[in-house]
């Protein structure tokens, strides 16, 4: 519980990013043993946290990359991924997570780190996708797309970028494919054809890419791991106004102008749509986290089966000054349970739902929280 109070006090406060809080016994049992604090990170872009262990990877909005274990409260490594970013300097580094394997990616580049920080695989995006990609990110417009899988046991690394997706496998190039064979496969024009999100299923070892071709037209493609092919292809109208796309475990999530979409990877037809305002999804499981513009939220499990696919949870609007919820986006874990955290005045809130083993939202545990204001230089 300790991991998603930090969570809830990373991203809680009013919906800024920087660590303000250490926090004070949230469990009395706990009192003394799990209080804990970071300093020296700078401003978090993104954070993965190791399962079975009291550690948790960051990286913060000017490259500074570490390893930070919550027992005794210090880094185990740090590493600077920039120099000091400059003002303009738009490069931002996220992070994906697979049995204790770190990747890590920016616009311009990747790298597979193990647990000791140590490079076990550096890509520049240039050197797969050509000058095409570099130019790319100078102009602002679609980069390439990364993420690990888990392929019979290995670990895959999945870039996409253009008209192609490039496969490493354990650290070692693998095999490349081209996504859409009516364009020509070495088309990087994103105008033409643009990568938006892919999902993996590992039941069948086949990867699901979405992409806009000809800025107008949506199309999922296909492509099983174990013969690199590229199968059937579904293809529906571009939502106007498509302003972002994200995923769930097993669905993409298209936003735009009109509203907030779900779509079957298979299909491209929605199964669930929304004009809420704020609308949060995690890749580790199928619920959505819903709020409008006053802070009324609910919870959606988009593969409920029947009735109401819905639970209304706490109104932070109605709270007294609650910050929004922040949902917990676990590594591992029961992919049917999702919690969520707020700071309200003196205490931090705790929601879990589950869709299996409960009925809605659980009791809430309200924890007794101290807070204090720190100091964070941006360099490490």
């Amino acid at each position: 519980m300790a991991s998603l109070a930090l969570l809830g006090l990373l991203l809680g406060n009013g919906g800024e990013m920087g660590i303000l809080m250490s926090v004070q016994a949230l469990f009395e049992k706990h009192k003394g043993v799990n209080d804990w604090h970071m300093e020296l990170v700078g401003e978090i872009q993104d954070l993965k946290f190791v399962e079975e262990s009291e550690s948790v990877y960051t990286v913060s909005k000017d490259g500074l990359l570490g390893l930070f274990n919550t027992a005794n409260q210090d880094f185990e490594w740090k590493k600077r991924l920039t120099a000091v970013q400059k003002q303009g300097d738009s490069e931002e580094f996220h992070l994906r997570y697979l049995s204790r394997n770190l990747l890590v990616f920016s616009q311009r580049r990747a790298m597979l780190l193990n647990t000791a920080g140590h490079a076990n695989m550096e890509i520049d995006f240039g050197s797969i996708f050509g000058t095409a990609a570099v130019k790319a990110f100078e102009a602002g417009k679609g980069t390439p797309l990364a993420d690990l899988i888990n392929y019979h046991g290995s670990i895959v690394t999945c870039f996409l970028f253009g008209n192609k997706a490039v496969f490493y496998q354990n650290a070692q190039y693998w095999d490349s494919v081209t996504l859409d064979d009516e364009l020509d496969a070495a088309t990087t024009d994103n105008e033409q054809i643009e990568v938006l999100e892919m999902l993996y299923d590992q039941s069948s070892q086949r990867l699901t890419v979405l992409v806009k071709v000809n800025k107008n037209t949506l199309k999922s493609v296909v492509i099983d791991l174990q013969g690199m092919a590229v199968e059937g292809q579904a293809k529906v109208p571009a939502s106007e106004g498509m302003s972002d796309v994200a995923r769930t475990l097993s669905f993409f999530v298209v936003r735009s102008s009109k509203d907030t979409s779900v779509l079957d990877p298979q299909t491209l037809q929605s199964v669930y749509s929304t004009k809420a305002e704020s609308v949060q999804t995690s890749i580790t499981d199928d619920f959505l986290l819903v709020q409008d513009s006053v802070g009324k939220a609910k919870i959606v499990d988009l593969k409920a089966s029947g009735g109401d696919q819905s639970v209304e949870i706490a109104a932070a609007g109605e709270a007294g000054g609650c910050s929004p919820l922040v949902r917990h986006a676990s590594t591992q874990g029961t992919l049917t349970t999702v919690k969520m955290a707020q700071s309200c005045q003196s205490n931090l809130q705790i929601i879990t739902y589950d869709d299996g083993t409960t009925t809605g939202a659980s009791p809430s545990y309200d924890m007794e929280m101290e807070t204090q204001s720190l100091s964070l230089p941006s360099n490490g």
